[in-house]
């Protein structure tokens, strides 16, 4: 529970890290100390975390680590891959170009984030609403039904009964139903999600073609980032599969890498793996041949990212009204359910 607290306060920030990336490099082509540059990073807008990680890495470096050495002491905000970039990129005299490469990345994917999230909040707000909606019509509406029920001598309906009982025994017990409703209704709930998510739902979600072109995104952006930096192509895919939590997305470094060490090309990789389409590998086949590989893949990445923005837009659009309609048959089966055979009984007695 502890580990779960700390990691939702240290959680990584995929724009603290693309502006940190970006100061960085800026700073450094204008020829800037890296000491003084970590004064500077001190003055910018960043969560708590990172202004404190900047605090003891500048301590760190005037001790005698390098930049890449002194991130290693907060691994929890900074990601093994960024970690492990800024390393190449230091030996391989990139340094510069390299944090320019992270810098868009964690842009763009931090934006993609909030893009989905903004989208979301709606669908949320309403999901919320349909549970405060059925908490009250369990509470205080149904109880009002099984009155009406029997004053009029009428027999009480099943569904109605048990309601009325549920209602009964919260207001009686109200911490025992309280805990109760939030083991079943939230926590087991949370469990299943990670079981069936490693078992089965990840898996799911890896054969939808907007998840598929995400993935694809990632891996065309990381790839380009890593022919940018200058470090062995099979040592930065192994960067890259060491860092991610993602099934599909790590298995993909994985399987080229081992391809790649076998003697076949970029290109030829692809091909045996499914999920990437077949405009992505002639791209890096043509980028192999022509010997332009980070042009390429600049482009691709851009491709794709459009195409992830647009996708992503679609399937927002559609989201608003599902939720709509999911209130609405909330409404509708209650409707059906308590209303109609209240209905039916009080028009029977009548005749």
């Amino acid at each position: 529970m502890k580990a779960n607290i700390e990691g939702i306060l240290n959680r990584k920030s995929d724009i603290a890290l693309s502006i940190i990336a970006e100061n960085i490099y800026k700073l450094y082509d204008d020829g800037i100390d890296i000491l003084l540059i970590m004064d500077l990073l001190l003055e910018v807008p960043l969560p708590k975390r990172y202004i404190e990680s900047i605090k003891d890495i500048k301590n760190l470096i005037t001790n005698g680590e390098s930049l890449g050495n002194s991130l290693k002491h907060h691994k929890n905000i900074y990601p093994e891959f960024f970690i492990s970039m800024v390393e190449v990129g230091e030996k391989s005299g990139k340094l510069s170009n390299v944090l320019k490469c992270l810098e868009a990345y964690y842009k763009k994917i931090g934006l993609i984030k909030k893009t989905i999230i903004n989208a979301l909040s709606y669908p949320f707000i309403v999901i919320i609403s349909m549970l405060v909606l059925a908490i009250f019509l369990v509470l205080f509406v149904i109880p009002s039904f099984y009155d009406i029920y029997l004053s009029s001598g009428m027999e009480v309906p099943t569904s109605c009964l048990v309601m009325y009982k549920f209602a009964e025994f919260f207001k009686d017990n109200r911490l025992i139903a309280s805990l109760y409703i939030i083991s079943w209704g939230m926590v087991l709930p949370i469990i299943l999600f990670r079981i069936l998510y490693k078992n089965y739902i990840e898996n799911f979600l890896n054969k939808i073609h907007i998840v598929n072109t995400f993935n694809e995104y990632i891996f065309i952006s990381l790839l380009s980032i890593i022919t940018s930096s200058g470090i062995n192509l099979s040592k930065g895919l192994d960067y890259c599969a060491r860092s991610f939590k993602g099934k599909n997305v790590k298995n993909s470094f994985v399987i080229i890498n081992d391809k790649i060490l076998e003697g076949k090309s970029l290109g030829e990789s692809l091909e045996d793996i499914n999920g990437y389409s077949k405009y992505t590998v002639s791209m890096i086949k043509l980028g192999e041949i022509s010997g332009g590989m980070d042009e390429r893949l600049r482009s691709l990445s851009s491709y794709l990212e459009n195409k992830v923005n647009s996708n992503i837009k679609k399937w927002m659009t559609l989201i608003q009204p599902i939720a709509i309609l999911l209130m609405a048959g909330l409404v509708l089966i209650f409707i059906i359910i308590f209303i109609i055979p209240l209905f039916d009984a009080l028009l029977g007695g009548v005749k």
